[in-house]
Order: structure tokens, then sequence, then C-alpha cells
């Protein structure tokens, strides 16, 4: 059956299938490659059983595909659709220095293709030419945990879903470190996505997690809300997949008890920061409302609350979190009453208004 699809920059669409190979689809009609119309193989009676595992439409519409286990070491392949003579590169795992060709994902990041096998983590540089294997520069092996998902996030580190657990990579270190799971959703990682303000939603066997993730120290970052079945409508906790809708904040959960659709109102900035807001507003803080979730904020710059005589309340990083626990700079409550909030982001910036209602 299919098991993982991306769309290209066209709109077409591509599924891989475990043992039937890769689909596209124009949203008219189907195309099917197999072993009998591409170079790729897989394994058993002929090489036949194509098991693609993964598929990839990079940025410049070439389409990355896997064939997990095949015979004679194949690992996996790479296409140009949209080229006169659809040419195709294999790449042969003995031929790149591994032993094993068990590929479970894909990140593409400029001529960076991130390779997650099984039994490791592999960076290829491409050149800017997939095809060229002249121009190619392999770095093999950086970590031997078995790596099922990857996401970037918006300052280019590298975050890994892995049965060992949650792990990054920053561009300028050379293993993985380990992110720290809360007790509540703790165990295997299937699943890692960026929203549209950057915090990273994370996928486990026991839960779903909001990492806000620390530019600067990502073992600093900080987890702000877990769900699972006791606190949420979420139909499982063992969560299998995670997809993003980035202009509509629609995030869609996949777990092994069904798909649950989430809502979240977490929407990317305009570049002037005139759509700000705050959720929920009014406060009704005798509601049991602990503290206030900013909507629209950039992932970076300076957030202050200010009361409406313009005093500063409380003044913090949104690279850091992006929301307010209702305390003052000396951990105090504040009193009801209206309050501003200004947002400093480069050169944009924007304010907004909240109502605390005790």
């Amino acid at each position: 059956g299919e098991v993982c699809v991306s769309v290209d920059s066209n709109g077409k669409i591509w599924c891989s299938s475990y043992g039937g190979g890769l689909y596209e689809y124009d949203w008219t009609s189907w195309h099917h490659w197999t072993v009998d119309n591409s170079p790729m193989y897989g394994t058993g009676p002929g090489d036949r059983y194509w098991a693609a595992t993964v598929v990839l439409a990079d940025p410049n519409n070439n389409i990355w595909v896997s064939s997990f286990a095949a015979d004679s070491f194949l690992t996996m392949g790479v296409f140009a659709p949209y080229s006169p003579d659809s040419t195709w590169q294999l790449f042969i795992a003995t031929d790149i220095g591994l032993t094993t060709n068990f590929v479970q994902a894909f990140k593409s990041q400029g001529n960076i293709m991130w390779i997650g096998r099984g039994d490791g983590l592999d960076r290829l540089d491409t050149g800017g030419d997939p095809f060229n294997i002249s121009q190619h520069t392999w770095t093999t092996k950086i970590s031997i945990v078995s790596i099922g998902d990857m996401e970037l996030d918006n300052s280019g580190n590298l975050w890994l879903a892995s049965s060992s657990g949650l792990f990054y990579l920053t561009p300028d270190m050379d293993t993985l470190g380990k992110m720290a799971l809360p007790p509540l959703i703790s165990g295997s990682v299937n699943a890692v996505q960026i929203d549209g303000v950057g915090n990273i939603w994370v996928g486990t066997v026991a839960g779903l997690g909001i990492l806000k993730p620390n530019r600067e120290e990502p073992n600093s970052s900080a987890w702000q809300t877990l769900y699972t079945t006791s606190n949420s409508p979420i139909l499982g906790n063992n969560i299998s997949d995670i997809a993003i809708d980035i202009p509509t904040g629609m995030i869609y959960i996949g777990t092994t008890t069904g798909l649950s659709i989430f809502d979240s109102g977490i929407l990317p900035p305009s570049s002037n920061l005139a759509d700000m807001a705050a959720y929920p507003n009014p406060v009704i803080v005798s509601d049991g409302v602990e503290y206030v979730e900013f909507k629209r904020v950039p992932s970076s710059g300076t957030m202050s609350i200010y009361t409406a005589s313009g005093d500063l309340v409380a003044r913090f990083d949104l690279s850091q979190r992006s929301t307010w626990d209702l305390r003052n700079s000396n951990g105090e409550r504040v009193a009801g009453g209206i309050y501003f909030f200004h947002v400093k982001s480069g050169s944009a910036s924007g304010t907004g208004k909240i109502a605390i209602i005790k």
C-alpha cells in the first residue's frame, strides 16, 4: 500500500508504495512507475518487489525515491520527470560506503539531501546536480540511530525522529545532540513537523508535543504544550505521522486509531505584523486561564507588555516562547485591566491589546 506522499511545485502528487513502486497523479490521471518502465528494481523473484518506502519532490522538482532492502544494494534513485528523457540516477549502497540500504526518510536543504536510514543518517551534497555523481560529496554514518522522519527549523537545524528519541543536528555539529522528552510523551519518536511560526510538533508512541526551539542552543528548547487522550480529543496516543497546512494552521495528526484534525490557530505573521492576536481575549481569570498565547507573531523578536498607562509589565524573547503567564517581571500576577503588547522583529513592529478580567 501507499506509504508516503509528496507534492511538487506544479501540484503533481507522488506516492510511494511498499511493493508497488511509485505512482504519480496530475489531477486527471495516474501513472505507475514500476521495474518495467524505470531503471529501479527491488527484491524477490526477478527483483520485481519494489518497496518504495519514501518519496520526496525537491524544490527543483527532482523526484527522490527509495528501494528498501533491494537486491544488489540499490538504495534509492532520483529522476527528472519534466526533462525530455525523464533522466534517472541510481545510488548503490556499496558505492557510497554503506553496508545497508534501508532508507526511511529524505529532507532537502539547498544542494544537500539528508537521508535517514534504519541504521543511520547520511548527507549528500549534490553540487547542484543530482545526476552528475562526479560532483557529489557523501558524508555517511553521521549517526547510527534509526531515522524515521526529519524536519528543518527556521535556523537550519535538523530535527530527527528516531526509535531512540528526538535528536538534532546544527550546521556546525558533527554528531547528533539528543533532546529530552517530557515523561508524559516519552518513547519512540515517529514524526516531526514545523508550523508557521517555527514550533516543532513531535509525535511519539505516547502522545504529541509542541517544542519551541532555541535558535542558539537547541538543547535548551522549551516544551510548550503536550497532548494525549487524557487532556485532548486526540484519537490515540501512538502518533504515526503529522502534516501541517501552514496557511490555515490546520494540523493533521495520524494515529494508529484514526486521523485527528486540530485547528491550532497558529498562522505565519504578515510582513508588517498588522494581524497579530492574543488568545484567549478577553482573559477571564476565574475560568482558570493561566496564560495568553500570541498568534501570528514572528519566531524571533522581542515581545513587550505594557499597562494602559504605558508602564512596562514584562518583556521576553519570542525565540524562547510565544506565551505570557499573566505575570510581571517580578513574577507577580497582574491586576485586571487593559494591557497592550508590542512586538519588534527586525525592521517590523506591531501592537495589540489584551483585556484581563479578574
